[in-house]
């Protein structure tokens, strides 16, 4: 992005405070068309009006818990997914700076402002130069869909869809349930490293990437285990985050389509974080992506 691009329109979330303030006035000194809105309620309000290329928001008006700020960066990208960014300070809570270091999530320190917000927004304009984290795409091996069924049996479920991935050592065990009469699918799994059995992949970050960006988030239990529930679309995956800096990304399949045997496994979705994929002319995994 360069000072002659087209004009952005942005969307800051927490005026009357110094580092959204900031923004404001670099934005608009960059040629952005900026507006204001002083919380996250008016921010949604905002963005169900008008059309924003992307949001700026303060961390303090995500709130003091990280289940705070997950359920309304969450109510963010619902709108406009992969289009955010959060300021962040020294005054940020812990929680806060925890969570955007887990999720990898844009942010720019309010000391740095006009030294990283430019080129942090013009990374979510032109995702495919963005680079910073390695993310390796797990081979889906197991597909009850694409398994014949013994003469005279029948699914106990026809609704529900098992998938097993696996990206090196790492397997991912998926069960998508479409809900009935509803375009929203219910997704459990687990995730597994075999080459460390006693290892529990607890408390990992999940992010549903959809071509637009993060759209949803989640943390694995103790277990290692996931629970979603999403109104499903095509072209998403799941990305988890399986060590600091190794994701593993997990392509699902178009659920909308209608009975087991008209299900197909759908090609692996150009999601934002995909874009600069090389393949392996192998067929084995296709790597390596930095963001």
């Amino acid at each position: 992005m360069t000072p002659n691009s087209e004009r952005r329109k942005v969307l800051i979330v927490g005026g009357g405070q110094s580092a959204p303030d900031g923004a404001r006035i670099f934005l608009s000194s960059m040629g952005c068309e900026c507006s204001v809105a002083p919380n996250i309620p008016q921010a949604l309000a905002s963005l169900e009006q008008k059309q924003f290329d992307a949001v700026v928001v303060d961390s303090q008006c995500l709130g003091s818990s990280a289940a705070e700020a997950i359920s309304a960066i969450a109510e963010v990208c619902r709108v406009l997914a992969g289009r955010l960014v959060i300021l962040t300070s020294e005054n940020s809570s812990s929680e806060i700076k925890d969570l955007v270091s887990r999720y990898s999530l844009p942010h720019v320190q309010e000391d740095r402002l006009t030294q990283q917000l430019w080129s942090t927004l013009g990374s979510l304009f032109h995702p495919d130069v963005v680079f910073g984290r390695v993310t390796h795409i797990a081979r889906p091996i197991v597909d009850n869909v694409r398994q014949p069924h013994d003469a005279g049996t029948r699914d106990a479920n026809p609704l529900a869809r098992r998938l097993l991935y696996v990206s090196g050592s790492v397997t991912v065990d998926l069960m998508l349930e479409r809900q009935p009469d509803s375009n929203r699918v219910a997704i459990t799994g687990q995730v597994l490293d075999s080459a460390k059995p006693d290892r529990r992949l607890a408390d990992v970050p999940v992010v549903l990437q959809s071509s637009k960006g993060p759209v949803k988030f989640a943390t694995t239990n103790k277990f290692g285990e996931l629970h979603l529930d999403l109104g499903f679309e095509p072209n998403v995956a799941l990305e988890i985050r399986v060590s600091e800096n190794h994701w593993v990304s997990v392509a699902l399949p178009d659920f909308r389509r209608g009975t087991r045997a008209e299900e197909k496994v759908s090609p692996l979705p150009e999601t934002s974080s995909m874009l600069s994929f090389k393949k392996v002319a192998t067929g084995g995994e296709e790597k390596e992506s930095k963001r």
